[in-house]
């Protein structure tokens, strides 16, 4: 068999990984979204959590980050908030604008540029349709908020702890656990 080199010079130096000598280490805490992109993109998890590497300069990425920490803030503040008495669905709605307007200021300044007006109008006509649907199905199924963003850890290895928040969880009728992975695109 011939071997025929056709790279440029300039292309023959490599960058080559020696993986015993530079061996990676797992964190000290993992989350389980963290090993979650591990599984299903290995390349991805160890370029964003081992290497650290990010493009701060994707507003794309920005923006969909900040959309789902709008609508977690959001749906954090109405499904926990004291309703005394009033139907879930009816305060959702009564209620939404006054606990948008909070998440947006807490976590939503990037949507406040005049030029993601649009951006910010999408995002608040879809998270309303969406919360008025999760009031419905909580209510539907007899179901009580009892929390969200609860924190939880889990040992994974001896070093390593899995950390994570739970996004809502709730009780049914008879009283056991139900959660709520929620997510937002």
């Amino acid at each position: 068999m011939i071997h025929v080199d056709n790279r440029l010079e300039e292309d023959k130096h490599q960058i080559k990984f020696d993986a015993e000598k530079h061996q990676v280490q797992w964190r000290e805490k993992e989350s389980f979204s963290a090993l979650e992109k591990l599984l299903q993109d290995p390349l991805d998890y160890v370029m964003k959590y081992t290497l650290e590497f990010s493009d701060l300069s994707d507003t794309e990425i920005k923006m969909t980050l900040t959309n789902g920490n709008v609508a977690h803030e959001t749906i954090e503040d109405l499904f926990t908030a004291e309703r005394n008495g009033v139907v879930l669905e009816e305060f959702v709605v009564t209620n939404f604008e006054k606990a948008f307007h909070r998440a947006l200021v807490r976590k939503g300044a990037l949507l406040l540029l005049p030029e993601h007006h649009l951006n910010l109008e999408i995002l608040r006509h879809q998270l309303l349709g969406c919360v008025k649907k999760l009031a419905v199905i909580i209510d539907e199924n007899g179901l009580t908020v009892v929390k969200c963003e609860q924190k939880g850890e889990l040992t994974f290895t001896e070093d390593v702890m899995l950390e994570g928040y739970i996004d809502m969880c709730l009780h049914d009728t008879s009283g056991k656990d139900v959660v709520f992975d929620l997510k937002w695109t």
